[in-house]
């Protein structure tokens, strides 16, 4: 079959992106691998895009069901399996009633079900169990760390709602095509995904990048992939090329950007461990098998945090997708008086709008016949119009009335487009939001779990110790040489003190390192908070005598404006007044009393005898 190319699936409509898909799922089979062609060349938005558009259309809910004839021929299968059983077995079976029937939302109805109605063959429990046992073997052995002791897995598949609160990081989180209790399946399937974000930062190839490696992989898990593979050579092919192209997602998208070493790799986790609140030191390793558990664990807490980042920023652009998307359909007035977002995302609603939908259409058709019918009326065989006043205003109101039903089938349609279209922002934004509170869990319990994988990785430690001080006692007791025995049994703890001094040595550096880089790091903040309280006063300063000269110069300004002229212009005037004064004086008569007595002395002195 022809490959579908990603350039081809862009420019579908939604409902034919769907009925693409569901023709290649018919002819392959459910559970057939689609692939599409192309995806690499896609800019990452439009990659986005379409795969939000692709998981729509194979969610896309089914036309509304005809309850009457669904539970007709629901009936005639159980009255033909009832019969086949009453041949078959000594008791009666009566048929169901009808608290068995499908609802008008398409489930079961409470009641007790028939032994003879069965809807779906489910694994046995200890097919369960068994499956649960292979996980938690794998989990373990890759060193990961199961939720539960698995001596409890019994009691927590019979009744996996008992144990909520113990198995919330994984209840319903982070894939939903298992059961609630397979919890060793979810973790096994997480930390396989860890495992590839580990390689992908480190850019190192797994067991599944290669073909020959992944088929003798496939061979080994059970006898049926093995006959099938013997059977056909390529029969793994075109799932293991879906599983690339996976993959190349993967490598692209699920990993510290911009990180070209593992140097940078390393730095980018620290950084974002800070984040979140973690600080305690490590060194990854080139080679992730190398790695103690603790440091494997700490990076494993370093990909949950990333996820929960992620689950962050998709949360609020879907928020803002879905925001918009109610702003549209309430902007287009084509929402009815009692409708709402609450009301329209119920299931009368979705009822209402597909009937709605379907009997516009219906009456385009009709009007669309009745145009037809009229035309054909009016002409004759060999196609020719035939005159008449009468018929021509047939044609024109016929045409009026598929016009104005076209124009009423068109708004229906882009109301009901516009009301899916927020339905389906709401039904992304609701699912981000759950899966970035279940990751909220998840990362909890992972933060929690650090101080035990710690305190193992010290008691391993200690029994390693134990067991290098019992192989030189042993040796020397059979030697007979207790003095032997005490100097090797000396010479080993102080080994092993000496490389716990070394150890604490090295964690005690790295701590110290770790201060003091904070240190300077909030010496630098203290020193450029100090520059900037300088430099802010100092502009103060500046300010405040520039302010100063300013007013100081328009005081004097203003002095200058309003004070009396200077004495010094003024002191000629009235220095040329007084002397004025003086000689209009001198020139003025005194009065007689004063100037006689002068004369009269001038007289005496004239005529006094000599």
């Amino acid at each position: 079959m022809e490959l579908l190319s990603a350039s081809n699936l862009q420019k579908l409509s939604d409902a034919e992106l769907s009925e693409v898909l569901n023709k290649r799922r018919q002819s392959g089979g459910r559970d057939t691998c689609i692939e599409i062609d192309g995806l690499d060349d896609l800019p990452p938005e439009q990659l986005e895009h379409l795969r939000e558009r692709l998981n729509k259309a194979f969610q896309r809910p089914n036309p509304p069901l005809d309850i009457a004839y669904l539970n007709a021929r629901l009936r005639e299968a159980l009255d033909d399996r009832n019969a086949l059983d009453d041949r078959n077995a000594p008791d009666d079976r009566n048929a169901p009633d009808d608290r068995n029937v499908l609802s008008p939302s398409g489930h079961l109805l409470d009641g007790d079900r028939p032994d003879s109605y069965t809807t779906t063959v489910m694994p046995s429990r200890d097919e369960f169990v068994d499956h649960e046992t292979e996980a938690y073997n794998n989990l373990v052995k890759d060193g990961g760390r199961p939720l539960y002791p698995i001596t409890s897995v019994e009691q927590v598949l019979q009744n996996p709602d008992d144990y909520v609160d113990m198995l919330r990081p994984f209840w319903d989180y982070p894939s939903n095509i298992y059961f609630h209790s397979q919890i060793y399946q979810k973790q096994w399937h997480r930390w396989e995904h860890f495992r590839e974000w580990q390689r992908d930062n480190r850019k190192l190839k797994g067991p599944n990048d290669d073909f020959e490696q992944y088929r003798e992989k496939m061979r080994a898990e059970s006898a049926y992939e093995a006959a099938m593979i013997d059977s056909d050579p390529d029969y793994l092919t075109s799932v293991w090329r879906s599983l690339q192209k996976e993959r190349t997602w993967q490598r692209q998208w699920c990993r510290e950007r911009g990180c070209k070493t593992l140097e940078e790799y390393e730095a980018a986790a620290k950084k974002r461990l800070e984040r979140h609140g973690f600080d305690q030191p490590f060194k990854l390793s080139k080679y992730p098998a190398r790695q103690s558990a603790l440091t494997t664990w700490i990076e494993y807490l370093c990909f949950e945090c990333w996820w929960q980042d992620a689950y962050a920023e998709w949360t609020q652009r879907r928020a803002t997708e879905h925001e918009a998307a109610w702003c549209k359909l309430r902007d287009a007035g084509v929402l009815e008086p009692d409708e709402n977002a609450d009301v329209i995302q119920t299931w009368d609603a979705a009822v209402r709008h597909d009937k709605e939908l379907m009997d516009a259409q219906a009456a385009l058709v009709a009007a669309n016949t009745e145009v037809e019918t009229i035309f054909k009326s009016g002409s004759d065989a060999n196609g020719q119009r035939a005159a008449g006043r009468a018929h021509s205003q047939l044609e024109t109101a016929a045409l009026r009335r598929r016009d104005a039903v076209k124009t009423r089938c068109d708004f229906v349609t882009h109301r009901i487009t516009l009301i899916k279209a927020f339905l389906g922002a709401l039904d992304v934004h609701k699912q981000t939001k759950r899966k970035k509170e279940g990751q909220y869990f998840l990362l909890e319990w992972v933060k929690e779990q650090v101080p035990h994988v710690k305190a193992e990785g010290q008691g391993r430690k200690r029994k390693r110790l134990v067991a290098e001080d019992a192989s030189p006692a042993d040796r020397a007791a059979k030697r007979g040489g207790a003095a032997s025995y005490a100097v090797l049994r000396r010479s080993a703890r102080a080994e092993a003190l000496q490389s716990a001094r070394i150890e604490a040595q090295k964690i005690a550096e790295a701590a110290a390192r770790t201060e003091a880089r904070k240190a300077q790091t909030q010496a630098r903040k203290a020193q450029l908070q100090k520059n900037q309280i300088q430099k802010t006063q100092t502009q103060a300063r500046k300010t405040q005598i520039l302010a100063r000269k300013t007013q100081t110069h328009k005081t004097q300004t203003q002095a200058r404006k309003t004070r009396a002229p200077a004495p010094k212009a003024l002191a000629p005037k009235t220095q040329t007044k007084n002397a004025q004064t003086r000689t209009a004086a001198r020139k003025t008569p005194a009065p007689k009393t004063q100037t006689q007595a002068p004369k009269t002395q001038t007289n005496s002195r004239k005529h006094r005898p000599g």
